[in-house]
Parts: structure tokens; C-alpha cells; sequence
């Protein structure tokens, strides 16, 4: 209830605001990456379709890349998702960065980027946000969209050196106005979001790719990672030489861990 109200009063405050300003995608080193209690947030190569495929962890030549990034300025909240695929120019497909903004470990947002139907970034509404990925209901009319050739941009290849399955990566870069994301969810500080990405082909909300190697069963809140700290972060996801072999199981039964718990002693 606090939330709609606080989310009332941001429409009122903004809606005699001019319209946003363009985009200005930040460059690599200003993207902060999520993190995991394994490292850098991962995804194995988990789907037949490339350019569906979310991928992170450790590259072919050894080498930690995060699959999922968050960054914001003045005007916008900005995320990006890494792929394992250099052809991504007429795919079809949603990519998705779910938000869960009270804390409590339930979807509440999405936004992505559709290419299956619309062809526009999207912010939708979570009705049902778990337990688990099978449960997951979105909104059918979303709260927010913004045309492809604003908010969205392809970065083709990465240009930070990832190298998974034998070729360069890709990201998929979606951004929304800080103005109409606070005036749907009451958030305006990135600062208290739990994120995670997933990738589907077409927008029906039943994913093709889970994140860090999870699957339908999966919870939801085993996935999710609070947003990266600048002072701590910045310098993950740029491709930092793997110390060793980490072992990526076991995750389903995880409790969720609190915000200083879920970063695994990362320095």
C-alpha cells in the first residue's frame, strides 16, 4: 500500500515533465555486475539457440565474465545482458531483467526487450512472482514501452574479450526512464532492487533460459542478487583471470542469503 501511494504521488510530480533525454549508454568500465555467492553472476550454455542463450562465468581461455549488468544515470535505469552469439540482428526473442523491488524475494517488474511480437522495450508488471519460475504470471498490457530504436542497442561483439564456445558474445543493452519507472513501482535508487535475468522466445513468460543454470522448478528467490555497490563492483564482469575451478551446484535448496551474505566475499 505504501509503495502505490508513493507511487501516486511520483505520476503527479512528473507528469508535467518534458520528455526524457536520449539514452547515454555508459561504456564498459561503468556497468556493475551482478554478483553471486560463486563470483560473477554465471549461466552455462544451457539453450540450442545462441542467441537465446545468457551466458557468464568462465570464458574458453579462462577468464570470469558476468552475464548481467546494472547501471543508471539522471535519467535512466539501464541494464545489459551478455549472449552467447554474434548473429543477433533479425532474431526473434525476449530478454528479460525481473525485479523484485520490496525485498522479500517475489518478482514484482520486468523489463525487456521484446522481439518476439512488439518490438519494443517493455515494462510489465509481475502478478504472481513465485515461488517458482513455472509460477511466474505477468501482466498482459504493459505499464511502460519505448520504441528499439531508443531504448534498446546491440552491442556486437562485446568489445571486453568474452570468448564462450569457440566465438565472441554479444550484449543486449535496455534502458527505461527513471520517471516512468519510479511513477509505476514507487522506486526511484537502484539501490534496494534484487535482479535477475532470463531469456525466452516469445513473451507468453514461459522462459527458455533460467538463470544461473536453474530451470522451472527452480526458486525464484535462490536467483535473484541485489544490486552491484559502484565502490565494490566496478572492476567485475571485465574479465578477471579465473583463480580455479568453482563448483556451480547445488543451488535449488539455497535459503535466500542477505545482501552482505549473497556477495561471497568479494573484495
Amino acid at each position: 500500500m505504501r509503495r502505490r501511494v508513493i507511487a501516486a504521488v511520483i505520476t503527479a510530480l512528473v507528469g508535467a515533465l518534458p520528455a526524457c533525454a536520449d539514452v547515454l549508454w555508459p561504456e564498459s568500465q561503468d556497468w556493475y555486475a551482478l554478483t553471486c555467492s560463486d563470483g560473477v553472476y554465471y549461466d552455462p550454455d544451457d539453450s540450442s539457440q545462441d542467441w537465446l542463450d545468457l551466458r557468464g562465468g568462465t570464458d574458453d581461455n579462462g577468464n570470469q565474465y558476468a552475464a548481467a549488468f546494472r547501471a543508471s544515470d539522471d535519467d535512466h535505469l539501464m541494464f545489459r545482458l551478455r549472449l552467447d552469439a554474434t548473429k543477433q540482428g533479425r532474431v526473434k526473442g525476449v530478454w528479460d531483467m525481473m525485479i523484485d523491488t520490496e525485498g522479500d524475494g517475489v518478482l514484482d517488474w520486468t523489463l525487456r526487450v521484446d522481439k518476439a511480437t512488439d518490438d519494443q522495450v517493455e515494462l510489465l508488471a509481475v502478478t504472481v512472482g513465485g515461488p517458482t519460475f513455472d509460477d511466474i504470471e505477468l501482466a498482459e498490457t504493459p505499464t511502460w514501452s519505448g520504441a528499439l530504436d531508443t531504448y534498446h542497442l546491440l552491442v556486437d561483439p562485446t568489445g571486453d574479450g568474452s570468448f564462450f564456445d569457440r566465438d565472441a558474445d554479444v550484449f543486449r543493452q535496455f534502458a527505461v526512464p527513471w520517471s516512468d519507472f519510479a511513477a509505476a513501482t514507487g522506486v526511484s535508487d537502484p539501490s534496494g532492487l534484487w535482479l535477475a535475468p532470463s531469456v525466452s522466445r516469445n513473451e507468453s513468460g514461459r522462459f527458455l533460459d533460467y538463470p544461473l543454470d536453474g530451470s522451472g522448478d527452480s526458486i525464484v528467490s535462490d536467483s535473484l542478487t541485489p544490486t552491484p555497490e559502484p565502490k565494490t563492483l566496478a572492476l567485475m564482469g571485465l574479465g578477471l583471470m579465473a583463480l580455479g575451478a568453482r563448483a556451480m551446484v547445488g543451488r535449488r535448496g539455497r535459503r535466500r542469503q542477505p545482501p552482505e551474505d549473497r556477495l561471497g566475499g568479494l573484495p
